[in-house]
């Protein structure tokens, strides 16, 4: 009889840590999926600002002619391969999102030029938003079976 009452507080708090363990492993997967879309809505709004970027100045005192020429060429050029990648970096975080919410990968091929407008980025912010919500409202209701 000692036995079993000596291994019952055992088995209890192994229980209690199984239990612990389920739940925090279930809410870090929840908490990686709803940072991916995050991650989605804030690459596609660094790619609809980086759109507009400075590409010129007026010129300094002491440049020269060639030296202005140059640096504001430089301006644009790297204006634009950072918008390059910013859209880039917004598909991709389409592409992880669309994952979890499949709706989501027809801006994936709707992105894939070299114009991201603000109406395409409001239009899929908007659907990556609703995508997060409709996962949060499916999280507060209880699970069958539990």
């Amino acid at each position: 009889m000692t036995a079993t009452l000596a291994l019952v507080p055992v088995l209890s708090v192994l229980a209690g840590a199984a239990i612990t363990y389920w739940l925090n492993v279930r809410a870090r997967n929840r908490t990686r999926i709803e940072d991916i879309y995050h991650d989605a809505i804030a690459a596609v709004a660094v790619a609809a600002a980086s759109k507009e970027f400075i590409g010129q100045v007026g010129p300094w005192r002491g440049a020269s002619d060639d030296e202005y020429d140059a640096f504001t060429s430089r301006m644009g050029r790297e204006g634009n391969e950072r918008y390059i990648k910013a859209v880039a970096d917004a598909r991709s975080a389409i592409a992880r999102a669309s994952a979890y919410a499949p709706e989501l990968r027809r801006f994936y091929a709707e992105t894939g030029g070299s114009e991201f407008d603000d109406a395409l980025a409001d239009e899929i912010i908007a659907a990556v938003r609703q995508a997060l919500a409709r996962r949060s409202r499916s999280r507060r209701q209880p699970a069958v079976g539990i």
